[in-house]
C-alpha cells in the first residue's frame, strides 16, 4: 500500500471522533417506524493499488465528490435480537484523476511511443490529468449497535464517463466497480460517517469487439480509497 501512514492516521482520527460521542452512552438501536430517506455527502482520497488489473498503475491520485441518495429497505433479524440493517443507494460523483509517468503495457500506446520508450530502455508511460463522472448503485448493509453509531459493509457497481482517454485509442465510457467498509457516527450532534473503499473501473477488456464496435486499448486502473462524509436525513 502507498499511503499506509495517511490510512492509519485517519483510522484513528474515526476512532477517536466516536468515543469522544461514545456510543456506550447511547441507547441500543431501535427499529424506526418507516424506512428511513437521506442524501449522503462525502469527499473521498485515492491512491493506487492492484487486485483484478493485471498492471499496476502506479504514480496517480483521485479526488471525489460524491451525492449519494439512500433509502433503508428492510432488516435481517437474528435469534439473540441482534438485527442487520439493509440499504440501497445510488451514488453521483464527479472526480479528478492525475499522476506523471504512468506506466503502461506496450500495446496500450502507439507504435511509435512504444519504439521511443523501447529506444529510451524504459516501458511506456503516460500522464494524466483529467475528470471522471459516475453513477453507481450500492447495496450497503450495516449492523447497528445504536441509533447513530452503525458500522457497514457495502458493495456498488455502475457506469463512469471521462472527460479524456486515459490510453490512447481507449473508451471514455468505462464500467465500475466497489467495495468497502465504514461507519456512521455522531460528532457534536452532526451525523457523519467515514468510509474505506477498493474501486476498479475498466472498459471491460474484448466487449466493445464483442459489440460489434471496434476494438479498444483495455485499461483497468484500481485504488483504495479513505472518505468521510456527512448525512441529512430526509423527514417526509
Amino acid at each position: 500500500m502507498k499511503h499506509p501512514n495517511i490510512t492509519i492516521t485517519f483510522i484513528i482520527t474515526v476512532l477517536l471522533a466516536t468515543f469522544i460521542h461514545s456510543p456506550a452512552a447511547e441507547p441500543p438501536w431501535e427499529e424506526p417506524s418507516r424506512p428511513p430517506k437521506s442524501l449522503l455527502f462525502s469527499a473521498q482520497y485515492g491512491w493506487p493499488t492492484r487486485y483484478f488489473s493485471q498492471k499496476l498503475y502506479s504514480n496517480f491520485n483521485t479526488f471525489g465528490i460524491n451525492l449519494s441518495y439512500e433509502k433503508e429497505c428492510g432488516r435481517i433479524p437474528f435469534p439473540n435480537g441482534a438485527s442487520l440493517l439493509e440499504s440501497l443507494l445510488l451514488e453521483f460523483r464527479l472526480m479528478k484523476i492525475w499522476g506523471n509517468n504512468i506506466p503502461l503495457y506496450y500495446d496500450q500506446v502507439s507504435g511509435e511511443k512504444l519504439a521511443q520508450a523501447r529506444q529510451q530502455g524504459r516501458e511506456p508511460t503516460t500522464n494524466w490529468d483529467t475528470y471522471q463522472i459516475g453513477l453507481t448503485p450500492y447495496y450497503r448493509m450495516y449492523y447497528p449497535i445504536t441509533n447513530t453509531f452503525r458500522p457497514y459493509f457495502e458493495l456498488g457497481a455502475g457506469l463512469t464517463w471521462l472527460l479524456e482517454e486515459l490510453v490512447e485509442n481507449g473508451t471514455r465510457w468505462n464500467f465500475s466497480l466497489y467495495s468497502g467498509v465504514g461507519t456512521d457516527f455522531k460528532l457534536w450532534d452532526i451525523p457523519l460517517y467515514a468510509f474505506f473503499r477498493f474501486e476498479h473501473f475498466s472498459n471491460g477488456m474484448k466487449l466493445w469487439s464483442q459489440m460489434g464496435i471496434e476494438e479498444k486499448r483495455l485499461i483497468g486502473p484500481e485504488t483504495m480509497v479513505i472518505g468521510l462524509g456527512f448525512r441529512v436525513p430526509l423527514n417526509y
